[in-house]
């Protein structure tokens, strides 16, 4: 097999358990944290914190921004094939092909900074870049078929990943908030969940021991309770009826 079509093949693959693969980086780095701990200095240690709300905060933003103003049928949830009707160029997509997978990245990335453990960091980036250049060669190849040459004139002037802003275009499609929360709850709670055990995991590397506090029950109560209330609300109220 030819290697281009390996890739392309791997990338269906990835494309299609995208959202169970980051499960696998997770415990990966709950084990490496607990045996290769890593202690650093107050200064280190804050900037690590300041980094990771950053990323996770830009991450948000930019998945936010992108899933409430996009293009009806541009792209679908689906996760066993490729989807789409219309081709996205305006905001996030006219400074980078794929914002989406750039955003997760930058949430990855947020939450590896989070464990102060530069083994993790260095796992994350080499764990989605193997991923995700096969998932975005998959898709391009679909979008070529789909859209021809439309697709390869846009793509010769973006970015594949990283944001170029030198040519962005305003998206001018009103931003729905409603559409926001009902396609982000499930990775708002995702991000928090894995803060909570990314916490729990240095506390316990370093100390080599857990340590119950009450603290730990607020928050996991809390997480639940906001990602089961959007569940119910998702499922038996129309507040979430909205064509996508």
């Amino acid at each position: 097999m030819l290697l281009k079509k390996r890739l392309i093949k791997e990338g269906d693959f990835f494309f299609k358990y995208r959202g169970q693969l980051p499960v696998i980086l997770i415990l990966f780095s709950l084990i490496t944290n607990y045996f290769f701990t890593f202690q650093l200095g107050d200064t280190l240690t804050r900037a690590c914190q300041i980094i990771c709300l950053i990323l996770i905060f830009f991450g948000h933003f930019i998945r936010a921004t992108t899933v409430g103003k996009r293009f009806k049928h541009s792209s679908g949830r689906n996760r066993s094939h490729h989807f789409a009707e219309n081709l996205n160029c305006t905001g996030w997509y006219s400074v980078s092909r794929n914002p989406l997978y750039f955003a997760n990245f930058c949430i990855w990335l947020g939450l590896a900074f989070f464990t102060y453990n530069p083994l993790i960091i260095l796992l994350t980036v080499v764990f989605f870049s193997f991923i995700y250049q096969r998932i975005i060669l998959s898709e391009e190849d679909y979008l070529i078929n789909k859209f021809g040459e439309t697709y390869v004139q846009w793509a010769e002037k973006i970015p594949v990943f990283f944001p170029k802003f030198n040519s962005i275009k305003r998206n001018e499609i009103p931003i729905s908030y409603r559409t926001i929360i009902k396609n982000e709850y499930p990775g708002i709670s995702a991000t928090m969940t894995c803060l909570f055990l990314m916490k729990l995991s240095t506390d316990i590397s370093i100390n080599k021991v857990y340590q119950f506090d009450l603290w730990q029950v607020y928050v996991a109560l809390g997480i639940s309770f906001f990602a089961l209330s959007m569940k119910f609300i998702k499922h038996y109220t129309t507040f979430f009826k909205l064509e996508d």
